[in-house]
């Protein structure tokens, strides 16, 4: 089934509860979990050295499988992830970011951080975000650092010639919930750049904003990028 448009209303703020402020209206796309997803053609303008990814989510349950939310690659050992937010199984019961540096590989230089999945109630809206700022790696929730470490094998962020996917990556990983207001940066934002910003429709020429995908279309197969790099993507 393709992904499906959900109409957001507009609300009073509500930490954790919606979406609020300027991203609290339009729309937001719904994600079945089964064979959902977007794909954004490879660019480079989304190979960035640093990077910061962040998004609005609500998810429906805790997953017994990996859950991607966005990807650039794909783990079929073929490619390895260049970036991901993603939900672990029940065996990694984590919402983490992972980046894989260097010359990639996964034992040398894929290295992750995250925060037991648990710690997001079901059917309520968190803004998550991830950094890398080529040595360390940090998670947000609501704008507050929850997780950092330092990678493993610090430098640049390893890259092959892969789609970006929201919603999946590679097998079984679909996502079940709501995704909306996606952005990726080309540098490591600060607490205050995310917590400014996180509940504010930008207008897709910030210094750094690489890609953003509102979801406002509202309808149609297209999701729209908002930056100057216009990497559309296909909803299928």
């Amino acid at each position: 089934m393709k992904v499906l448009y959900i109409i957001l209303v507009s609300v009073v703020f509500l930490f954790a509860q919606s979406p609020v402020g300027d991203v609290a209206s339009g729309c937001a796309l719904q994600f079945d979990g089964i064979d959902d997803y977007i794909e954004v053609a490879d660019d480079p303008s989304l190979s960035p050295n640093q990077i910061s990814i962040e998004c609005w989510i609500k998810i429906n349950n805790y997953p017994s499988v990996y859950r991607k939310i966005l990807a650039k690659g794909v783990n079929d050992w073929s490619s390895y992830i260049s970036y991901l937010l993603s939900f672990g199984p029940s065996s990694l019961p984590i919402l983490y970011i992972g980046i894989t540096t260097n010359s990639g590989g996964y034992s040398c230089c894929y290295d992750y951080v995250g925060v037991p999945y648990t710690t997001l109630d079901l059917n309520e809206w968190y803004h998550v975000c991830g950094t890398f700022d080529g040595t360390t790696l940090r998670l947000y929730l609501n704008g507050i650092e929850v997780a950092s470490k330092t990678h493993k094998s610090p430098g640049n962020i390893y890259y092959a010639n892969r789609p970006l996917r929201i919603g999946w990556a590679y097998a079984s990983e679909y996502f079940d919930g709501q995704i909306d207001e996606v952005r990726i940066w080309n540098r490591a934002l600060t607490p205050e750049e995310i917590r400014a910003n996180m509940c504010r429709r930008l207008r897709g020429n910030e210094p750094g904003l690489v890609g953003y995908w509102r979801f406002d279309e509202c309808t149609g197969s297209i999701a729209f990028d908002a930056t100057p790099n216009a990497n559309h993507g296909t909803l299928y």
